[in-house]
């Protein structure tokens, strides 16, 4: 059926139109109505007129004209008033984004962000592109609500896309953060556009123990509230802990119950740990001496700055060494790293205090050593 096509004369009986994909639509200049294409004809726009507008049936064209401009004109604001809106709409959820990448309060949007963008606009361009930035909302509790809703639909991605691929495998890890909560962190594997994908799943509070029973039951709450099946689960890591592999009570042992064709692995940076800790002597006494120098350096605040400053005067890339800690044994490969960088201002620095470790590069040998645990270092990660 052809569609009807709008005639100029139609305006005698108050009615413009307006076009979109099903065609031209008459449009009432009073009172704004949209009627059906099937209306385009003088009779239903003239009894149109009449029903609803009958003051005006007797009007000229010229008054029609008038209405039908102001409404050409308000329409143009509107759209300009909603085009300005969502500009300030995305310009919010973009701040937002930056501050939660950040880990910034939610309040230095409105307290500092905002001020420093307005003086510079101000500076470069005016003060009327300035006064449009006030048009942003950036309120603390206006981020909290951008940054959780940038959350929720990260995460409705991440399940969409689990359901999507025939499996997944998981990744997690029980761990504690620095007010002594405990914490079940789940890293996900699956299949997308072709491509594996690994992807963060979930940080969970474990708010009494770190049981076994514990741990799958979080797990498993959190992935029946995705509609997840076990089912299709092919993978799971973990580290070597007694509460993921026990025999016969362990999360490992609980999935393997629920998914039969799920394979266990265990994480291979924490076979690395359990490796390295069983080193060779002269390697591990290499170690030991560079996590003392590290340690002498950085036992007390004058000698730390004392290094520092003979850093800069030598124009060296780095300022500081890197402690060793035991608990994140990742850092040996960055302590040794930085250490074997600034071994020349090591160096000095244990010659000007008269420290007992300068000898230490006295001796090529040791040096050699610590180079080489450097190299195994990369190997294993590059590997």
């Amino acid at each position: 059926m052809a569609k009807r096509k709008y005639d100029p004369n139609y305006l005698k009986n108050g009615f413009s139109y307006i076009e979109d994909k099903n065609g031209q639509k008459p449009q009432c200049v009073l009172c704004s109505e949209v009627l059906a294409n099937e209306s385009m004809k003088p009779s239903k726009l003239k009894r149109h007129l009449e029903t609803k507008h009958p003051a005006s049936k007797y009007k000229p064209v010229n008054f029609f004209q008038r209405r039908l401009q102001e409404l050409r004109a308000s329409q143009k604001c509107l759209t300009a008033s909603c085009s300005k809106q969502e500009q300030a709409l995305r310009a919010s959820y973009l701040l937002a984004h930056r501050i939660a990448k950040a880990k910034k309060p939610h309040t230095v949007a409105k307290e500092l962000i905002l001020p420093a963008a307005m003086d510079m606009v101000r500076e470069v361009l005016d003060q009327s592109a300035a006064d449009k930035l006030i048009t942003i909302p950036l309120s603390n509790d206006t981020i909290a609500r951008r940054i959780e809703d940038m959350s929720g639909n990260i995460k409705q991605q991440t399940t969409a896309r689990i359901q999507a691929s025939p499996y997944y495998a998981l990744q997690m890890d029980e761990l504690t953060d620095i007010a002594n909560h405990d914490i079940l962190l789940v890293y996900v594997r699956h299949v997308w556009d072709g491509d594996l994908q690994e992807q963060f799943l979930c940080s969970r509070d474990l708010p009494t123990t770190t049981k076994a029973e514990d741990i799958f039951n979080t797990l498993d709450l959190y992935l029946s509230s995705l509609g997840l099946s076990w089912e299709y689960c092919v993978g799971i890591t973990t580290d070597g802990a007694a509460s993921m592999t026990g025999k016969h009570s362990g999360v490992v042992k609980r999935i393997l119950e629920r998914a039969p064709n799920t394979t266990w692995n265990h994480c291979f940076l924490h076979r690395e740990a359990l490796a390295a800790k069983n080193m060779v002597p002269f390697l591990d006494e290499a170690l030991t001496n560079v996590i003392k120098v590290v340690n002498h350096i950085k036992r007390s605040a004058k000698s730390s700055r004392c290094f520092s400053h003979l850093c800069k005067d030598l124009g060296s890339e780095h300022m500081q060494v890197l402690y060793h800690s035991e608990v994140h044994w990742l850092s040996r490969g960055k302590v040794l790293s930085c250490f074997y960088e600034l071994k020349t201002e090591i160096a000095t620095f244990l010659s000007e205090t008269n420290s007992p470790y300068a000898e230490l590069f006295d001796n090529e040998m040791w040096l050699v050593r610590v180079a080489k645990l450097l190299c195994s270092r990369k190997r294993s990660h590059c590997g």
